[in-house]
């Protein structure tokens, strides 16, 4: 939050323990805000939280396409582990 109690980046966690796992989405920050390492901060902080809980594995995914969000998480320490397909059909 920024000093007026605003959410300016945000990275929200769902964690499977028991399969020891965790996903990270959403993750975004306010463009005003960008470029400061703000979404890293969210996603170490709910890292460290996920490995409080047993957890070792956490997925994250992004579009091809969106370099900006895919050079965040690779600065947060995340690899490229598969490549999706996507099936689309127009009616």
């Amino acid at each position: 939050v920024n000093e007026n109690g605003d959410f300016v980046s945000h990275a929200g966690f769902t964690a499977h323990p028991e399969a020891g796992f965790l996903v990270v989405e959403p993750v975004c920050t306010h463009p005003d805000h960008q470029n400061l390492g703000l979404a890293r901060a969210a996603i170490s902080y709910g890292l460290q939280l996920g490995k409080r809980l047993g957890v070792e594995t956490a997925y994250i995914e992004a579009w091809y396409s969106n370099p900006v969000s895919n050079r965040a998480y690779q600065l947060a320490g995340f690899e490229l582990y598969e490549v999706e397909r996507i099936w689309r059909l127009d009616a």
